[in-house]
């Protein structure tokens, strides 16, 4: 299976029947960037599209899968669709180890973080003649980073968990689009209101 010659084939497929990326993508419930990306050959769709996606270009799964037309379904299909499916997997494979070296790359930086903060802790209090005024202002220069971590590190989280599955236009189970609305409305209602609430009853 070439992944060059499906999106080539998407791609004629599409313009033949007078359709914009745009236009394929809402039928689909999809964003036109994965269009593009597959037409480049850069994706192959997800495996539970391609019903749909062969339904909309009047083609066949095998059609969609091979690339181009063919005259009669051939004997290997099933080991067609089954290449269909590891590439698909191996995608998400691809996709889940980006995510991890995200997670891991932040973890690093929380770990540089820590290991400056203190390593300019130890030469503060080094160089202070009055430790309980070094510690104390130590002390409070954490309890402000750890203030901000709690006022804005916690909604931007959640915001970043809540908003990619509203963002995607494929279809969603009802429960968890109304999950996401409300972890999005009460993220922002935090950060606008938090700090102003913490501020009050701190000081």
């Amino acid at each position: 299976m070439d992944k060059a010659k499906m999106g080539t084939f998407i791609k004629e497929q599409r313009m033949a029947l007078g359709m914009t990326q745009q236009q394929l993508a809402e039928q689909l419930h999809i964003t036109n960037k994965a269009i593009s990306r597959w037409e480049t050959g850069n994706a192959y769709p997800d495996i539970s599209l391609l019903d749909d996606l062969a339904a909309a270009l009047s083609v066949s799964v095998e059609e969609l899968c091979r690339g181009e037309r063919i005259a009669l379904p051939s004997a290997d299909t099933n080991t067609l669709l089954s290449d269909v499916i590891a590439e698909v997997r191996q995608q998400k494979k691809d996709r889940a180890a980006k995510w991890l070296r995200i997670l891991c790359l932040s973890i690093f930086s929380v770990i540089l973080l820590a290991f400056l903060f203190f390593t300019g802790a130890f030469l503060f209090i080094q160089n202070e003649a009055n430790l309980d005024e070094a510690l104390f202002t130590l002390a409070l220069g954490a309890f402000a980073i750890g203030l901000m971590l709690f006022r804005d590190g916690i909604p931007i989280l959640l915001l970043a968990i809540a908003l990619p599955p509203l963002l995607c236009r494929r279809p969603r189970q009802p429960a968890k689009t109304i999950v996401c609305i409300l972890l999005s409305v009460l993220s922002v209602l935090w950060l606008i209101f938090g700090g102003h609430f913490l501020w009050f009853q701190l000081f």
